[in-house]
């Protein structure tokens, strides 16, 4: 999987004057999104069996808008991998959560333990505003059958 493997480094890339525009037309809806956004969070809270995975903590006194549902699968002793091809058999697209900085050929750093496990161990499910809760529960029943 080639997404977020990074092969230049010390790039700025900037906006450009349409994705600005674009940009600046989007917040218009930036209510409507965000609430879109935290309602398909809660409903994948509402539907996962959560048992030995673990989300990233949001402290109580912050507003997040979610971009994504990230699980850490390290006490499920599951190959991400694996993982993501069963779900892709059922139709359910998912994706590593990130790659640790160390893991990509253009840096020359030092290992990071906690970084690698985290980014070896997290499965990211579908999320954009299209889902419906038919949509998230049918992929919570099988991710959850598939960690099972």
């Amino acid at each position: 999987m080639q997404n977020y493997k990074h092969l230049l480094h010390g790039h700025n890339f900037r906006m450009t004057n349409i994705q600005g525009a674009i940009g600046y037309e989007q917040f218009k809806f930036f209510n409507t999104i965000m609430k879109r956004r935290k309602k398909i969070f809660n409903l994948y809270l509402k539907f996962l069996n959560l048992k030995d995975i673990k989300l990233q903590h949001i402290n109580d006194n912050v507003d997040f808008i979610p971009w994504t549902i990230a699980l850490n699968m390290e006490n499920k002793k599951i190959d991400i991998k694996t993982l993501i091809k069963k779900m892709l058999l059922k139709g359910i697209e998912t994706r590593n959560g990130f790659y640790s900085a160390d893991r990509l050929k253009i840096f020359n750093s030092k290992k990071f333990n906690n970084s690698n496990i985290l980014s070896k161990n997290i499965i990211c499910l579908p999320f954009h505003l299209h889902l419906n809760s038919k949509k998230i529960k049918y992929i919570c029943e099988n991710f959850n059958y598939i960690v099972s």
